[in-house]
């Protein structure tokens, strides 16, 4: 399985993955935040892994969260600010 249902709604900026208690940050690109669209209409949030990255089996997988309102739009974005170049 490369998908993993998340029990609430994150915020996608909170999301902690770990695997063997191995942290595996978001810059990475083993794994992605999404919301899954199911057949009745609903979106699921899931982290799902790219399939070349996949844990072993027997692996265990942490995913920690904060929650909140689930949108991928401010999933893996850090926390930096850009440097405009201008003089004070």
């Amino acid at each position: 399985m490369d998908t993993f249902y998340l029990t609430d709604m994150p915020a996608p900026n909170s999301i902690e993955v770990s695997v063997n208690e191995t942290a595996l940050p978001c810059e990475d690109g083993a794994w992605t935040y999404t919301l899954v669209e199911q057949d009745d209409g609903t979106a699921l949030p899931a982290v799902v892994f790219q399939r070349d990255q996949l844990p072993g089996p027997s692996s265990q997988i942490a995913i920690r969260y904060d929650f909140g309102d689930g949108d991928p739009e401010g999933f893996c974005t850090g926390s930096t600010t850009e440097d405009t170049g201008s003089a004070p």
